[in-house]
């Protein structure tokens, strides 16, 4: 993530193991383009700040895409993880997931703790104990 974060580009995926029998049947198929849920299994995503153009950065973000349905902020602070003080939510919709601005003195580790959590609280089925980072430095 540091260097990711010095770079100003690139960005991070995080996936959840699971057990294929807790995941159903047919997963979202074609009708989950119709469903009111995002995806069955939570995929987790960070990204750097972006370097500073015409003296203006943007801050780095995460995304969560999730299968818990809507409203998920004051869903996840009544389950004891309220988006931190200083972080800024900036969009919250059933589809496209939970996008949240991160302040640029926020530690990594308690950036990608905060957010695994999140996942794993808002998941419609059991997550393993492994999570796969994905980097991508492009």
């Amino acid at each position: 993530m540091e260097a990711l974060a010095g770079a100003h580009r690139g960005w991070l995926n995080f996936q959840p193991s699971v057990d294929v029998d807790d995941l159903s049947p047919a997963g979202n198929g074609f009708f989950g383009l119709f469903s009111g849920r995002g995806p069955e299994v939570a995929l987790a995503t960070w990204t750097p700040p972006t370097a500073p153009r015409r003296g203006r950065a943007e801050p780095a973000m995460i995304g969560l895409q999730h299968g818990a349905g809507g409203r998920i902020k004051a869903r996840l602070a009544e389950a004891g993880l309220p988006v931190p003080d200083g972080w800024r939510v900036l969009q919250d919709y059933v589809k496209k997931g939970l996008v949240v601005a991160v302040p640029p003195d926020a530690p990594h580790a308690d950036v990608v703790t905060w957010l695994l959590a999140a996942a794993r609280a808002t998941s419609p089925v059991p997550l393993g104990g492994t999570w796969r980072a994905s980097i991508y430095d492009g």
